[in-house]
Order: C-alpha cells, then structure tokens, then sequence
C-alpha cells in the first residue's frame, strides 16, 4: 500500500483549478499536439533558450524543450514528462516536439493497458 500522506499542499477547490487549467492548455493552447480522442489529459508545455557563460548571453539556437502530462484527468493514472535538449529542427517548441512525444508514449500506455485486461480477464 502507498505511504500515508505527510501534508496537504493545496485545498482540493485549487487543484481542481489546477487541473481545469492543465486541461485547457492541452485543449486550446500550446500542448494541442498531446490530444488523444476519447482520453482526458492535462499538460504544460516548456520551451527555454539556454544560457551560455562563455558568451555571458543566451545561445542562439540552443534549447532544452519539454511537455510535462497525466491522463486521465478524472483519475490520474500516468505522468509523463518528456525533455529534448538541443533539438536539432526548424521550429524548436515543447508543443511543436515534446508533446507529440508525449502523445505517442501515452497512446502506447492506453493500447497495452486495454491489451492487458483482455488476455488476463478469464
């Protein structure tokens, strides 16, 4: 069984903000590519420019890009975050890469888990 919790971080009322939040940014924003139809999932995508000390100054064309995600929304079951550093393509976003990803990993999760309960149901 799983630990007891040691404290409670926020009220249930902000979560659920949280989660709507989340939700929508993988709906209407950025996270658009994680989209699975018939699943709820919530995400934020992340894209920052890295800092070079050599220059003392952001590097061109230097990125670390990422999508962190759960689904379902309901009840979560999965959290995936998927991080590319220095990705060597044109458009260089956590939306545009990571979230794809992320979807394909998800997908993948979804199709074994439905495979597992029909070869171990009886």
């Amino acid at each position: 069984p799983p630990p007891p919790p040691l404290r409670r971080v926020a009220s249930h009322e902000d979560l659920n903000f949280l989660r709507a939040l989340l939700q929508d940014a993988v709906e209407q924003g950025t996270g658009k590519r994680a989209r699975i139809p018939g699943v709820s999932v919530a995400g934020k995508t992340g894209t920052a420019q890295k800092y070079d000390p050599d220059l003392g100054r952001y590097a061109p064309g230097r990125y670390l890009v990422s999508f962190v995600g759960f689904f379902p929304v309901e009840k979560p079951r999965y959290v995936i975050y998927v991080m590319l550093d220095e990705p060597h393509t044109p458009i260089r976003t956590g939306g545009w890469l990571a979230a794809p990803l992320f979807r394909d990993l998800a997908s993948w999760l979804i199709v074994r888990d439905r495979w597992q309960q029909i070869v171990s149901t009886p």
